[in-house]
Parts: C-alpha cells; structure tokens; sequence
C-alpha cells in the first residue's frame, strides 16, 4: 500500500497578461492598453492604404476617438496552487502478475481568470449600462486577471501488470476520472457572465471519462522442428481506448446582449436523438442540430458549459518481428 500528497504552487504564464486574447472587446494585454502617455490602438486595416509623407495612414485624426477596450489585473491577484493526493493497493496474484487498484484526486484554488469587470448587465445592450461608464466613458470591456477559478479532479485506477506468463507480458491500465472547473485555461478564454464565474462551472475542456491503455506481447512458442522459421515470432500490440471529450454548443450571436460572445446554444431536445444521415464528402452529423435554438433575446441559455460529449477514440496498433537466433550466433562467432 503506498500513498501520498503534495501541494504545488502555479507559476503564472506571462500570456496571461501580455497576450490574453480574451474574444470580447478588450484588450488582449497590458501591451495593448489604450492609457498613458504613450497608448496603443488596435485598428483596422483601410482600404486601399495609401502612404505619404506627413500624412496620417488611418485618417486626419492623430489619434483614434473610441471607444475602446481595456486591460487590467486584480489587486488582490494571488499565487494559485493545486493539491494532489493518491492511495495505491498492490496484490500479487502470482509470481508473474501483480493488480494494483488506486484513487488520484486534486483540488486546485486560485486559478487565473480573466473577467470583464466593466461587462454590460443581462438585459442591457448600451455602452451606457457598464459599470465604469461614467467613470471611463470611451471603454467598453475592461478584462481583468483575478485569481478566483477553481478546479477539481478524481479518479480510480486499476492496473494489471504480467510478465513471462505463458508466453504472454501484459500491462493493462484503466482509469475512470472526472475532471471539472470554473475554466480549463485563461488565454482566450472568458465566461459566459463575468459577473457569475460559478455559471461556468461545469467538465473540464480535456475531461475524458473512461480510458483504457495497454500493451500485449505473445512469443510464439518454438516448434520442435524447423526452429530457424517456425521459432523466434514475437507479437505485439498496442490498446488505447478513450471515451470522447466535453464540447459547448454556441448560439453564434450575441442574444444576452452583453458583447461578450460567449452565448451557449437553448437545449430544446435530445441531440443524439435522430441524428440525420451523413452528407458526405462535405459534412457528417455527430448530433442533431435541431435539437438546438436561439436563446430569448437578452437571457442565457439553460445551457452548460461543456455539457455534452463527442465520439471516442480507438487505436490498435499490431506488430509482428521475426527473430534469427542462429543467424546472429554464426554472426558473432565470425
């Protein structure tokens, strides 16, 4: 029996706060804050572009009028951590094959998150209803890195481990686990309502129920006669067997009115009921789209992140070798 813990620190990622990329109005990191003496604008390519001396490329105006979007980072932004633990039971069957059946657990606090602390309130589609609107009239989003996610995961393994049993060496691993969190990662990524991070809360982007991974080796055994072709057939194979990851269903427009085009999909049915026929060569159907609609305008979805599942994976690699015993005996005699 053998078990463990440990608590491990986050270093933060400098992309969190130089190049977040967050998919709102905001700006993707400090780099691009529209303040200071010096800002700086993110603007659109004019067409055609015509470059002359003294002349300014994006218009008469030396600099843009608005609005725009901001960046920031919490105050009060800590150091994340993760704690992890296990606990393995090891059985010895017989000399050749050993199970071992084993729990793995984390619990992560602190995690960055970037929020829109300047986000417009359900029902409200004007500049006019954010928060910091009096304050800073010419901002619309202004993401903010906090560190307030949180991530859990648990799992049970079982592994069967053989050597030179009858032939056969095996190692046999399965785990079923559980991964959920407020979000998987920070760049590019932001909630659905800044202003209700726990709304987000559901299986983890790489969340992956069951998993199988094995291999499997036979030798042949060596006839009495003809050993030089008969004998020396090693086989091999290679199991990996992964039920499907979590996947969001997008409403494609921005129905809460909030700007932050994160709007999930209404669930109106079941989506893998009466799936429609493949249409191939351009597209084929894991689901059914008319299980899905357009929220109500201004409301969310009923929704949640990552509620579904896609189709798993399976792979079965094969070898077969062929061994010369007496070709490589004459070999080191010469």
């Amino acid at each position: 029996m053998r078990g463990g813990y440990g608590i491990y620190y986050q270093v933060p990622n400098v992309n969190y706060f130089a190049d977040n990329r967050p998919g709102n109005d905001g700006a993707t990191g400090v780099l691009a804050n529209p303040g200071g003496i010096f800002p700086v604008y993110t603007l659109s390519n004019q067409s055609p572009i015509t470059i002359q001396n003294d002349v300014p490329i994006f218009g008469s105006s030396a600099f843009p009028s608005g609005p725009f979007g901001a960046f920031s980072v919490s105050q009060h932004f800590i150091t994340g951590y993760v704690q992890n633990d296990n606990l393995n039971m090891q059985y010895q069957i017989n000399p050749a094959t050993v199970l071992e059946v084993g729990y793995v657990g984390s619990l992560s606090r602190h995690l960055p998150a970037t929020l829109d602390i300047n986000q417009i309130p359900l029902g409200r589609t004007s500049n006019t209803a954010r928060p910091y609107y009096n304050q800073f009239p010419n901002l619309t989003a202004i993401n903010e890195v906090q560190s307030v996610a949180n991530a859990y995961y648990n799992g049970a393994t079982v592994s069967l481990r053989t050597s030179s049993y009858h032939g056969f060496s095996a190692k046999l691993n399965y785990t079923y686990g559980h991964s959920r969190d407020d979000l998987s990662s920070i760049r590019g990524v932001i909630p659905q309502n800044s202003y209700n991070l726990r709304g987000d809360y559901g299986n983890s982007d790489f969340d992956i129920r069951h998993a199988f991974s094995g291999f499997i080796g036979y030798k042949v055994p060596s006839p009495a006669r003809h050993k030089l072709l008969l004998g020396g057939w090693p086989l091999n194979s290679l199991l990996t067997f992964y039920s499907g990851t979590r996947f969001t269903v997008y409403a494609g427009k921005g129905t809460s009115g909030t700007r932050e085009n994160k709007d999930r999909a209404e669930v109106v049915g079941d989506p893998f009921a009466n799936v429609p026929p493949d249409s191939e060569p351009n597209y084929a159907y894991y689901f059914n789209p008319v299980a899905f609609q357009l929220p109500v305008q201004g409301t969310y979805a009923n929704q949640t992140r990552n509620e579904f599942y896609g189709p798993p994976m399976y792979q079965v690699d094969f070898s077969v070798f062929k061994k010369n015993h007496r070709a490589l005996h004459d070999a080191a005699s010469a």
